[in-house]
């Protein structure tokens, strides 16, 4: 058998192994230019070796980082490759070894056994981490510089200022978790948990660029407001952790992009040195405020000399509080301020001369109740917390808040008091409702998209349809000139054709979201659309009562905006009713006589369309009544109403040369009743717009549509107006037709959508081999085909479907070059 090895062994070996990692590690972040790293953790860790072995293998450790850190040195570069190398290299290596010479040696002046839960140890750790490494950087960065030329204080400052930390941040958490008797003072294992946990989610969340914090640069100094909890909580081990993890957090982040130093640095290597720096305050800060703590507790439980020296520690626990950059404050158990934090002074507009001393609630005596009942229940042990709370100010308005409310424990574990942590999130809530207005109208946009998509291929599909029916019941008529019974019915027919297609126009125009021009329309679909959308959403505790006339006019108006009068005339009243009563509305004829009494100074005898929308609802009195038309105006409570409703309504009427009253008084209601001038019905006799119209004289025409019923519906009236009609259902058998004779036809109408090829497609292949070849293009629906456009692509006539026989009479008499000699 073999003799076992020896404890010491072990722990060498297990030393060079931490030793080469770190080593490896720090190489990650090497600086091409000075040849040097901004982040050595090789420092920390051989400083926590050699804090922890003892005194008669210290020289044995020194040489096993030596030979590791050469062999480390030849494996990265193969250092001994030139003597240039070789000597950077080992002078590299030598100013490693000589820092961490001098680090040991500071620190075992002032204690033998490093637990770095005193004032004393930190402060000897600051010093040894800055001194040490400026003596050790000095050397290794000369031998550098003299090697490979490069500047000596750029090499000099990384070579610092990585070392430094490395040992500032690594070797506490090293010697605090491996030294046994070292006091972690955790009460509770799962709020240590919890807070590593919180912790590291908000420094993950503010190092990817910040986006807790909004993009400011204060983000990264909050978090050292959180390093208050593990101090006065959990002890300097979790410290050291949090610490360590923080570290982590922002080195890779600012190492793969996701955030950048808002302190400058145009490289990646100036904003690690610069990030280096912050980390360096917090880890300095927060292991003193730990150790600070731990004497305090220490103090309380020894004599009355230990617990004068703890109001020392005090000090430096207020001063921490007050310069942290966190909104910080700490009460006792009466509630008074023990200190608070400038931040917090400047956050909540007071004075430290103000508050120290004063109770909370002298400070605040208009704080709501369910704060005090927060603060009641965190001194007797709990743990509070708010993410988004509204703060009302004295001057007026509002702010929102987060905030989360802590006790803190005496030595004795009593709780002596609360700290609270508030961060002001106003700029963020109002960010984040401009963010949901964003995306109301981005649905909405997209909504309306759809909802014009869809009406386009409704228009398609339902316009041919209505082209079949329209053709063969004008031929129907044409056929039966003498039967007056069946030219009737026959006129029903096309009223109701023409209703329908005036429909669809109506349904494709309130889809558009650009302006519309009037024109003449009935507005009976567009109050019948505003209906269906009011009963779905009214509340159920209001009843909605119709009436609409019969025979109404038509007006000359734009059916979008007449839909947005009722609507807005509508949700006023439901407001005006709270949610709950009868809503009338009446759609009727109107006529003012010469001579009669006028409801309306502006309203002119002759024929109207009359709204009228009525709620039992509270009414008005005359000094609210004589300013509802005025922008901006409103009764309503802040963020109910913009007092815009009423007065987009009134200059959509003036728009519409319409007249719009109102009659209202107390407890009993408001009438709107909204005057639109008639149009005159000017429509000549059927039979006699069907027989004036224009004869071909046999010019044969290429007509291409995918609608089987529309196709032979064409047929038979291109041959009666006295044309040669070549019908395709197919656009691919019509342009093989058309290539095997071109000259013969005079004229190409086609549809614009089509399975295979569209008309436009088909209309360009056309003109190719017959360029002055007239092209009429038929559609339901043209939102993009502008007159230019049309120009452009060669077509000579746009016709909207659903065609009808004067329709497709004129255009192609407009477009063939002949004379009309004839007509029907």
């Amino acid at each position: 058998m073999t003799e076992a090895r020896p404890k010491g062994a072990h722990w060498l070996a297990g030393a060079a192994v931490a030793y080469a990692v770190a080593y490896h590690l720090g190489l990650l972040f090497i600086d091409p230019t000075t040849r040097t790293s901004t982040v050595w953790p090789a420092s920390g860790v051989a400083l926590a070796a050699l804090l922890l072995t003892p005194k008669e293998r210290k020289l044995q450790l020194y040489a096993t980082l030596a030979v590791t850190g050469l062999v480390s040195n030849v494996l990265a570069f193969g250092s001994l490759h030139t003597l240039r190398d070789a000597a950077a290299g080992m002078g590299a290596l030598a100013g490693n070894l000589l820092e961490l010479f001098l680090a040991g040696w500071v620190l075992e002046r002032v204690t033998e056994r490093a637990t770095f839960e005193s004032v004393r140890e930190v402060t000897a750790l600051v010093c040894a981490a800055i001194a040490a490494c400026m003596v050790g950087s000095a050397l290794g960065s000369g031998s550098i510089a003299l090697a490979h030329g490069v500047p000596f204080w750029a090499t000099q400052r990384n070579f610092w200022v990585g070392d430094g930390l490395g040992m500032l941040m690594l070797a506490p958490l090293v010697v605090c978790w491996a030294r046994p008797g070292s006091s972690w003072r955790a009460p509770r294992l799962l709020e240590a948990v919890g807070f590593l946990a919180l912790f590291g989610a908000v420094a993950w969340l503010t190092f990817r660029r910040e986006a807790l914090w909004g993009g400011a640069s204060p983000g990264a100094y909050v978090l050292l407001g959180l390093l208050a909890w593990p101090a006065l909580r959990l002890g300097p081990r979790f410290v050291t952790l949090a610490l360590a993890l923080l570290a982590l957090v922002a080195i890779l982040s600012t190492r793969s992009g996701m955030w950048h130093s808002p302190w400058g640095g145009k490289t990646l290597h100036e904003q690690l040195l610069l990030l280096q720096t912050y980390l360096g305050f917090a880890s300095g800060s927060a292991l003193l405020f730990a150790a600070s703590v731990a004497e305090l507790r220490r103090a309380e439980q020894t004599s009355r000399s230990a617990e004068e020296r703890s109001r020392q520690d005090a000090t430096l626990l207020r001063q921490f509080v007050k310069y942290t950059p966190a909104a910080v404050a700490m009460f006792d158990n009466q509630m008074r301020y023990l200190q608070a934090s400038d931040r917090w002074l400047t956050d909540y507009h007071l004075q430290e001369r103000e508050i120290v001393g004063r109770s909370h609630y002298e400070v605040f005596p208009d704080i709501p109740e369910r704060w005090k009942q927060v603060h009641q229940r965190v001194l007797q042990g709990a743990v509070e917390r708010n993410d988004d709370d509204p703060f009302p100010r004295d001057a007026g308005g509002q702010e929102w808040l987060q905030w989360e409310v802590r006790p803190w424990h005496k030595a004795d574990g009593a709780i002596g008091g609360l700290v609270m942590f508030t961060q002001v999130i106003t700029e963020r809530k109002q960010a984040e409702l401009r963010n949901r207005q964003l995306q109301e109208q981005l649905r909405e946009a997209q909504k309306l998209e759809s909802l014009g998509t869809l009406a386009g291929g409704i228009a398609h599909d339902f316009n041919n349809i209505l082209s079949a029916i329209v053709a063969y019941t004008q031929i129907a008529q044409l056929d039966n000139p003498s039967n007056a019974e069946l030219q009737s019915q026959l006129g029903e027919v096309m009223k109701s054709s023409n209703r329908a297609a005036k429909l669809v126009q109506q349904i494709l125009s309130f889809s558009r979201q650009q302006p519309q021009e009037r024109s003449r329309i009935s507005l009976s679909p567009v109050y019948t659309e505003a209906v269906k959308l009011l009963r779905a959403t009214l509340p159920a505790t209001i009843e909605l009562r119709e009436r609409v006339g019969e025979n109404l006019p038509e007006v000359l108006g734009d059916p979008a905006q007449l839909h947005q009068v009722l609507m807005n005339l509508c949700t006023n009243a439901s407001h005006a009713m709270k949610g709950r009563g009868v809503l009338r509305l009446e759609l009727s004829r109107y006529t003012l006589a010469e001579g009669a009494v006028s409801p309306h100074l502006d309203l002119r005898p002759g024929q109207y369309l009359k709204l009228s929308v009525t709620d039992d609802g509270q009414g008005m009195e005359p000094h609210v009544l004589s300013r509802i038309f005025e922008p901006f105006f409103t009764t309503k409570s802040s963020g109910e109403g913009t007092g815009l409703g009423l007065a987009v309504v009134h200059g959509i009427v003036k728009e519409h040369e319409g007249v719009i009253t109102v009659e209202s008084e107390p407890g009993r209601g408001t009438t709107f009743c909204v005057y639109l001038p008639a149009l005159a019905t000017a429509e000549l006799p059927l039979n006699e717009a069907l027989i004036n119209v224009p004869l071909g004289h046999g010019e044969h025409v290429l007509f291409v549509d995918d609608e089987a019923a529309l196709c032979t519906a064409a047929k038979q009236t291109l041959t009666r107006l006295g044309y040669t009609p070549h019908v395709f259902q197919d656009p691919q058998a019509a342009w093989r037709a058309f290539q095997a004779e071109p000259h013969t036809f005079h004229v190409l109408l086609t549809d614009l959508t089509m399975p295979g090829r569209t008309g436009l497609d088909l209309a360009g292949d056309v003109l190719r081999l017959r360029p002055n070849l007239p092209v009429i293009l038929a559609t339901g629906y043209s939102a993009t085909l502008t007159p230019e456009a049309l120009e452009e692509r060669g077509i000579a006539e746009l016709l909207f479907k659903p065609l009808d026989y004067q329709s497709l009479a004129t255009a192609l008499a407009k477009v063939l070059p002949r004379p009309l000699e004839r007509t029907a």
